[in-house]
């Protein structure tokens, strides 16, 4: 088994894959991950959030209406002038079956989205789709599975999981708090 690499912070494992890449992030919140990303020269990112209550497994949103409305207002405002980013408004499982309905290919993807095993792998095995050979599929909090902030977490279980069916491993991690994952095909 070989041990993953460690890299100090998330944006670092986006970096080194960004340059002329095509990426998406999965839950946007409001866009401070992707003003970062972009500053490492992707060609395309792809911006996906519903910003809207969630449904499934995720219990941990205290947000109203008017809150996910500012958020993606703020980010419409952020990004809408940059040639780069693609906004989809629309869940993560529905803009994954979209651009893979339309051919697009990415270079990578990181999910932060919800964070109950069924949910993280069904997320895992839909991206994985739309990956080019080479491409990564990151992730964030990937921490031991149980309840965080009172939400039920199942990220780790299904990476691995994932990785073990799938024919990937896990290549990356980095070390901050929350951590964040790196697959890669085996």
């Amino acid at each position: 088994m070989t041990m993953p690499r460690c890299l100090p912070d998330r944006l670092g494992m986006v970096i080194e894959l960004a340059p002329a890449s095509v990426g998406a992030e999965i839950s946007v919140y409001r866009g401070d991950f992707a003003a970062a990303i972009l500053g490492a020269a992707p060609a395309r990112l792809y911006l996906v959030d519903p910003w809207a209550p969630p449904t499934g497994n995720f219990k941990n949103d205290t947000w109203s209406h008017h809150d996910h409305e500012a958020n993606y207002g703020y980010v419409l405002t952020r990004f809408t002038l940059e040639p780069r980013v693609t906004i989809m408004r629309t869940r993560s499982l529905d803009a994954a079956a979209a651009l893979e309905d339309s051919g697009v290919q990415l270079d990578w993807v990181y999910i932060d989205a919800c964070h109950a095993f069924e949910d993280c792998l069904q997320d895992l095995r839909a991206w994985s789709r739309l990956l080019r050979t080479g491409g990564a599929l990151m992730g964030h909090d990937f921490v031991d599975d149980g309840t965080h902030e009172m939400e039920q977490f199942g990220v780790h279980t299904a990476v691995e999981r994932f990785a073990d069916e799938a024919g990937w491993r896990l290549d990356t991690v980095a070390c901050e708090w929350p951590p964040s994952y790196k697959l890669i095909r085996v």
